[in-house]
């Protein structure tokens, strides 16, 4: 083995070990890094748009009127992204308390004698083919119900100091996002170019790449936002028809909570249903609940797919896998890196499909001129 070898192998190992470290260091910034970038290619057009000819300027004014703006447009996206993120955490804890102890009274004032006194009940028993006593049936029940919902409810009024420090956390994680934000704006041109440098990929190549993938998280991005409006919308005249109180509030709620994955909508209103059966309501909270899922949660199976499909010209199928894919993977990230990752992978294929074409072509002429 000459020394050029065994600098070109020292030269790799150096490369490999400091790709490593790298990865190591950025790790834990890794989903505040990507969500600002998010906000960066979301809100960068308006940006542009808000600077007008100053963008391109380089002065002293121009510098002041980015600056300004770039924190401007960094703490309107924290508030965007923070303050209905807060407001339907706190509404879900407030929303189950409340069910508990509703819950609570209810199996508390419970009288075993009445409900038992009850024709159709002790008919119905009368045709089963064992003998069953109701009333150690009800007894069960109404002491299994009452000591969960007391635990489910005391845990959940003890554990608020915990759920608001891991909030602290989650502030802390938006206040960095929004700081890498505000340099985005501020030089992001500059930080694409240094990007370029160390990507080893021809730069019309990476270019149609990083088209792609802002053009993906535009259509992600708006393709949901108009799905949770579309289904806050049905959720509204629902909960309208229903009689619920604070419907707009809770047609909000949904809006946000339809960004959430696999659970979805699911988590406003079957806490709404469930608060009908506790008063009493049974027959009208099975038809809401039913209500609910047909024209709530249903619809979003259909129109997320089509809605994102027009927009990031994918399939609604590969649009649908991707998205549950990626959030089993990647956690609620997932619902952007999903169709992400197979924006880029169909856009690598034709880039190599591409390539393989050109290549073969350039032999076939190739052949051409030695035959002459």
């Amino acid at each position: 083995m000459n020394k050029n070898n065994i600098g070109y192998i020292f030269f790799i190992a150096f490369i490999f070990l400091s790709i490593y470290i790298m990865y190591k260091l950025l790790r834990p910034f890794g989903m505040i890094i990507f969500f600002a970038v998010v906000f960066y290619v979301v809100l960068n057009p308006l940006f542009i748009k808000a600077m007008g000819k100053s963008y391109k300027k380089k002065d002293k004014f121009s510098m002041i009127k980015r600056n300004t703006l770039a924190l401007l447009f960094s703490l309107t996206s924290l508030i965007i992204f923070l303050v209905p993120t807060s407001i339907l955490a706190y509404t879900i804890i407030v929303q189950l308390i409340d069910i508990s102890n509703i819950g609570i009274k209810y199996f508390m004032n419970l009288d075993v004698n009445e409900v038992l006194s009850n024709s159709n009940i002790n008919n119905f028993l009368k045709t089963l083919p064992i003998d069953v006593s109701m009333e150690t049936i009800l007894k069960r029940i109404q002491d299994s119900s009452l000591s969960n919902l007391t635990f489910f409810s005391s845990y959940l009024t003890q554990n608020v100091a915990s759920l608001v420090k891991s909030t602290g956390g989650f502030v802390s994680s938006f206040i960095f996002m929004m700081f890498s934000l505000f340099f985005f704006f501020i030089d992001g041109e500059y930080l694409i170019s240094q990007v370029r440098t160390l990507v080893p990929i021809d730069g019309k190549y990476l270019d149609r790449l990083i088209k792609q993938v802002s053009e993906g998280i535009k259509g992600i991005v708006f393709g949901n936002l108009f799905t949770g409006i579309f289904q806050g919308v049905c959720a509204f005249i629902v909960y309208t028809i229903f009689g619920v109180a604070n419907s707009f509030t809770f047609a909000f709620l949904t809006i946000i909570a339809s960004f959430m994955p696999i659970i979805g909508t699911t988590i406003i209103w079957i806490p709404l249903g469930v608060l009908f059966v506790i008063n009493g309501h049974l027959i009208k909270a099975i038809i809401f609940v039913v209500c609910a899922w047909l024209f709530i949660t249903i619809p979003d199976n259909f129109v997320r797919p089509l809605l994102l499909g027009n927009r990031i010209e994918l399939h609604p199928l590969f649009i649908f896998f991707s998205i549950l894919g990626g959030v089993l993977f990647f956690g609620l990230s997932g619902i952007l890196l999903g169709p992400l990752t197979v924006i880029l992978f169909f856009e690598i294929m034709k880039i190599y499909n591409e390539e393989r074409l050109l290549e073969a072509k350039k032999e076939k002429m190739a052949k051409r001129r030695r035959q002459f």
